[in-house]
């Protein structure tokens, strides 16, 4: 039964039903395309023959006998002409054999029903089922897109089927339903899938994405992660668009990316020849699907999945597919390092797949002569439209006409057109041209070919920017016009583009970006830089004099309700392989949640604590929060003020101001009401009418929302087609999401980057017992005396034992042993579990399932707690409430420019001049990370075993307080940005104590003399590709033991050579000076602009520099350093004079390196060259399924190209040592 807008509707249902398309009308989304096949069927019906046989029937007759039997008005129907039908039209109500569908044509447009008055055909066996019209209110008419994958010839063209298949057996009528269906378990979501556009973007993740599969019978072959020389094969997987695309999977057969990728040539290059004799030209992207890993604190360590692939290359038959195969690699290749940059700690653990994408490529190609838009027809524009009408040689011609400019009729092709058409070199290309024989025609012909488009609205872009490097240029107009394209030369490119502008001085214009310069010389100097920094595309930099000022006053306001919530989840046992050395352990399911609903600025609109058990739970969670989105809607209209009283001033303010107080936008006179405090009713600013409303944000708050709670909630949102709205930071994580326009998921880790039992002992701190009602005032409410003290220390759970819902019928609180943590592979202390069972005890519970609800409320009582304090502070300090925001850095961004403002500072300028734009770019490298020397011994008085004869040695660990606030600390530049003449002003006049500063581009020499003293760590750092040729024997030596090959992406290090180019501030360039290197020549100006670990009563202590930005601390608090072992970059091990060791390794979880990896086998890797592999446990998200895995990493190894290592294994030089051979 479904709902109709109308009764004519209903009696075009009533029609639809007499073809064989009963299965896909089911749908009311497919009414208007039955419509439209029902109307072309009868007209073609109506042209054969006016009669009709036994079997066919008149679908006036089945319109009146339905609509007399179900009461349905049929108001200007045509009379029947033949009444032998009205028995068969009866015993028509039977039910139907649905026919599956095949083959898929592609759908039809829609049009209007009521024009349907012909007699149509009904298939052999044809019976309609029975069912019931209800009379319901017309709707809301929708426009609705129908799955082409529904559409098939035997299902919606009966009469062509030259075999109809047989029929279906009858099913017998269902009785009527005397108990509530079940809702069964939501199975993950698929079909969205199949949804995705075809369109192809420029970077393509994963081609296609599967869906998972709850159990693999046969578990998959091991293949390790070291190559085994074999060749990778390849299968087609999916096609689509009559094999217009076709995605091919590659075969994993090792887990190191360059290994992966060379090995994988061989496979890519069949694929690509095989395609291009098919298709004549292709265009296709190689996507690597990567898993990287790195230690996150409390969290144990983080997985974060990255498509790596490339942006489209194209190849023609004839083209170089071993060329582009190369260049394709290497940038999946910087693609991958490029990830590991971005973020700290990173490191590959393994490769999930590989896959090529492969589509037709018809390039752009000029043709015959068209003529040119009006808005571009203006003679001062300088374009040259040739007249080739009866030709596809418009390239050509418009070549002829910049080697032969001709003043008089210069459209017109001459006689000696001709003959200089003669000269030009066009072998092998052929005509209309394609934009991909461009490079051929340039080497040819000696010539530099830019080619631009044009859209309305006086927007030029680029189509192909020139790599060459010849003398002349010559520049040319795509325009297009019914899928035919045209060649126009372009006579004077910044003429054309000039004329655009309202400057009068004349311009030079960049071809890849479009920005101007007031020379040519500063022009050729961009270039060089342009297309690395900002690749092929027309940059539009701000309006010079546009500013960034604080804005978003509507901040300043608490967020009227806040919901603190949790889910708890079953931990199924499972087992089968993921990928090479990945198992899933275990599955997690949502089975409980529970929130509460704060409401900060009155007590009394606060809600109950809400809880559900059941398989369910996140389909009731969802339906639970957005009735409760419902509830505040209602409550804020009921108690909250929407009217206050005006003074003088605030009418004033209320007349003058132009911008919407809450959405920022434009405010119009008609659409301008008055914004009051909804507690203390003082007037605000001026609004939009109904932006109270639309804008007021209920925040719905998780801990690790981003890393564990969403998944679920994703999930179950899509199945009830929810209207989401994202914040992503990869395919698997966001960051904040929304329900509509109202309901926002914020994740409190975002602004607390620590675990909610640390948090809440720093708010604890060293309070009393009759405290903590103060500092827990929202716990307090449902807990108090022994209870609070109780349920505000550490809680522990045994979330492996909990394994289904029988779990909480227990009786008794599970053993020690069931509270062994499988994810950090630790069982529960002594003290732990002692404190689980006075938990028990004290609050007399009976199962298990008390334990799980005690468990779950006072985690969001306390987050409750934890957070509203936060916001407490943030807004007390800032003004700002955090609840608006969805991280820390949005919040500080406003919280500076708040400050800034009203302090009265002006507001931050930006950069409107392109050059600055890329100059800025080119000085952003990173920092520096590095091992100089990979083993240390100390040797000094303050050791037991001291040796008097040796040299006396000591190691420190020394870090800096907050390194990168204390650069932000330092004098920023804000605005005033000009460029100086660094002929007539030295640097000196930026240093520290003046008040602008300086960025310059300078070429630094480093002395021979310095190589030595500099070698354990050069000064200005930079970045370099490490070649072949620069690598030492002995990492020559362990990459062949290991098969790797070079890294083909630059690595910031730092080196003896000298520096060309090189961007750095005024002031560090003072310091490399005064430490002995040389300035040669200064290119450019841009003016613009602790030991606290020590114990008290240590004779070091020193308590004035206490976590100041920018101070040095000693990381091992005073502490004797016995050893030191450092294999790699962020990857080192201290052994202490008391024994106790501390191991910093990048991307090992810390149950691991506390547990599993020792100093020893740190040592033992840098001076035998052994490996060391661990396996951990993470929860990983596939497709926002849950999961726990189990996973075999290599943890360490002693390859590292950023120094020159010596054949010791331990000692390293620096790049562009003297004495490097």
């Amino acid at each position: 039964e479904q709902k109709m807008e109308n009764s004519e509707d209903q009696i075009i249902r009533l029609i639809s039903f007499t073809t064989d398309a009963y299965k896909y009308v089911k749908d009311s989304d497919n009414q208007k395309f039955i419509s439209k096949k029902f109307s072309d069927i009868q007209e073609k019906q109506a042209q054969k023959s006016k009669t009709f046989p036994d079997n066919q029937i008149s679908n006036i007759h089945l319109i009146r006998e339905l609509s007399r039997k179900y009461n349905i008005p049929t108001k200007n129907l045509p009379q029947p002409q033949d009444s032998s039908h009205e028995k068969l039209v009866s015993n028509l109500l039977g039910e139907i054999n649905e026919k599956p569908s095949s083959k898929t044509p592609p759908p039809l447009k829609s049009s209007s029903p009521r024009k349907v008055k012909t007699e149509i055909k009904l298939a052999p066996n044809f019976t309609i089922p029975p069912f019931k019209l209800k009379r319901v209110q017309p709707a809301r008419r929708e426009s609705y897109k129908i799955p082409s994958s529904k559409l098939t010839k035997e299902f919606m063209f009966p009469e062509e089927v030259k075999s109809p298949p047989k029929p279906k057996p009858v099913k017998p009528i269902p009785k009527p339903r005397t108990q509530p269906k079940e809702r069964p378990i939501p199975k993950p979501r698929t079909r969205l899938f199949s949804q995705l556009s075809t369109t192809l973007p420029e970077e393509v993740e994963t081609p296609k994405l599967l869906p998972n599969t709850r159990f693999v019978k046969e578990p998959e072959e091991i293949v390790e992660p070291i190559f085994t020389g074999k060749r990778p094969t390849y299968k087609k997987t999916s096609h689509s668009f009559s094999n217009l695309i076709k995605n091919y999977k590659v075969e994993i057969v090792s887990n190191d990316p360059q290994i992966q990728l060379s090995s994988s040539l061989p496979s890519l290059r069949e694929i690509l020849a095989k395609n291009i004799i098919i298709m004549g030209g292709v265009k296709y992207h190689i996507t690597l699907n990567v898993e990287f890993i790195k230690a996150k604190g409390w969290e144990g360590y983080e997985l974060a999945k990255y498509g790596a692939n490339h942006v489209a290359l194209t190849l023609l038959q004839g083209g170089n597919i071993d060329e582009s195969l190369e260049e394709a690699i290497a940038l999946v290749q910087q693609r991958i390092d490029g990830f590991i940059a971005r973020g700290s700690g990173w490191s590959v653990v393994q490769l999930p797949s590989m896959y090529i994408l492969v589509n037709t490529y018809a390039p752009l190609e000029g043709s015959s002569y068209l003529d040119l838009p009006k808005s571009l027809q203006k003679p001062q524009l300088g374009l040259n439209n040739i007249f080739n009408k009866d030709d596809n040689e418009c390239f050509r011609w418009s070549h002829v006409r910049y080697v032969c400019p001709r003043d008089k009729n210069p459209k017109r092709i001459t006689k000696e057109d001709k003959e200089v058409a003669k000269s030009l070199n066009y072998d092998g290309v052929s005509f209309p041209v394609s934009i991909d024989q461009i490079p051929h025609i340039e080497a040819q012909n000696n010539l530099n070919i830019n080619v631009i488009g044009y859209k309305s609205g006086k927007t030029f872009y680029p189509i192909v920017v020139s790599k060459s490097t010849f003398k002349d240029t010559m520049t040319l107009l795509l325009i297009s016009k019914d899928e035919r394209n045209h060649y126009v030369l372009v006579k004077d490119f910044n003429k054309l583009l000039h004329s655009y502008t309202k400057d009068n001085h004349k311009k030079h214009f960049c071809v890849s970006c479009f920005q101007n310069f007031r020379s040519e010389e500063f022009l050729q100097k961009h270039r060089k830089d342009c297309l690395i920094i900002n690749g092929k595309q027309a940059v539009r930099m701000p309006v010079e004099g546009t500013t960034v000022d604080f804005k978003n006053h509507k901040n300043q306001l608490f967020a009227p309700f806040v919901i603190y919530s949790d889910f708890e989840c079953i931990l199924s046992p499972t087992e089968y392989k993921s990928g090479d050395h990945t198992k899933v352990i275990q599955k997690h399911k949502v089975v409980k949640y529970g929130y509460k609903r704060i409401c900060k600025e009155n007590e009394h609109l606060t809600g109950e604590y809400k809880t559900y058990t059941g398989e369910d739970a996140c389909q009731k969670f969802v339906t639970a929060i957005r009735a409760e989105q419902k509830e505040c809607n209602k409550l804020a209209r009921q108690f909250f003020n929407q009217k206050g009283e005006m003074d003088d001033d605030s009418i004033a303010h209320f007349r003058e101001q132009k911008n919407c107080y809450i959405c920022s936008k434009d405010l119009s006179t008609n659409n301008k009401v008055g914004y009051f405090h909804r507690i203390n009713s003082n007037y605000l600013g001026a609004i939009h009418k109904g932006c109270q409303t639309k804008f007021f944000k209920i925040p719905v708050v998780f801990h690790n929302l981003r890393g564990y709670d969403s998944h679920p909630i994703i999930l179950e949102s899509c199945e009830q087609k929810i209207d989401l709205t994202v914040i992503a930071t990869n395919l698997q994580k966001y960051l904040s999401f929304s329900f509509g326009n109202q309901l926002v998921f914020i994740d409190s880790l975002q602004f607390m980057s620590t675990s909610l039992e640390k948090l809440v002992a720093n708010l604890k701190g060293q309070a009393l017992d009759e405290e903590l009602s103060l500092k827990f005032p929202i716990t307090s409410q449902r807990f108090q005396g022994e209870s609070l003290k109780l349920v505000t220390q550490k809680g522990v759970f045994p979330y492996d034992h909990f394994t289904s819902l029988e779990t909480t019928k227990e009786t008794q609180l599970p053993s020690k042993d069931a509270f062994f943590s499988t994810l950090y592979d630790t069982p529960v202390s002594d003290k732990d579990y002692q404190r689980a069972q006075t938990v028990w005890s004290h609050f007399n519970m009976s199962t298990f399932n008390d334990y799980l609800e005690l468990y779950q409320e006072t985690d969001i009582l306390l987050l409750a707690d934890v957070f509203e304090n936060f916001r407490s502070t943030c807004h007390a300090t800032y003004n700002l409430d955090p609840a608006n925001y969805v991280s820390n850095p949005a919040l500080t961004w406003d919280a500076m420019l708040k400050d800034k403002q009203e302090r009265g500072g002006s507001p931050i300028e930006l950069l409107s001049d392109i050059e600055m734009h890329n100059f800025f770019e080119k000085g952003t490298r990173g920092g520096v990370a590095q091992i100089s020397h990979k083993f240390g011994k100390s040797n000094n008085k303050f050791k037991s075993n001291y040796d008097p004869t040796q040299l006396s040695k000591f190691l420190k660990d020394w870090d800096v307080n907050n390194l990168y606030g204390g650069c932000m600390s330092q004098p920023l530049p804000h605005g005033n940005f000009k460029w100086e003449d660094p002929d007539n002003i030295n640097y000196k006049h930026f240093l520290e104590d003046s008040p602008r500063g300086a960025v310059l581009e300078v070429d630094l020499d480093y002395p021979k003399e310095l190589h030595d003293l500099h070698a354990d760590l050069p000064l200005a750092p930079h970045k370099m590709l490490v070649t072949e040729d620069m690598i030492s024997p002995y990492n020559k030596k362990i990459r062949t033991q290991n098969n790797l090959s070079p890294s083909e992406a630059p690595k910031l290090i730092t080196s003896l050579n000298n520096r060309r180019n090189y961007i750095l501030h005024a002031r560090t360039l003072d310091y490399y000076v005064s430490k002995g290197m040389d300035c040669v020549e200064i290119g450019k100006i841009h003016d613009c602009w602790d030991n606290s670990n020590y114990d008290i009563d240590s004779p070091y202590f020193f308590n004035k520099n206490k976590k100041v930005p920018g101070k040095m601390k000693d990381e091992m608090g005073g502490h004797q350093i016995e050893e030191i072992s450092a294999n790699k970059p962020k990857s080192y091990a201290i052994l202490k004079s008391s024994g106790k060791e501390e191991k910093r390794l990048k991307g090992i979880p810390r149950c691991a390196k506390e547990r599993v990896i020792s100093y020893a086998d740190v040592k033992d890797c840098i001076f035998n060259g052994s490996t060391k592999r661990i396996t951990c446990h993470t929860i990983r998200s596939v497709n926002h399924n849950l999961r726990t895995i189990s996973q075999d990493k290599l943890a360490l190894s002693n390859y590292d190209t950023k120094r020159y290592v010596l054949d010791d294994g331990i000692t390293s030089l620096p790049y562009g040592h003297y004495k490097i051979p």
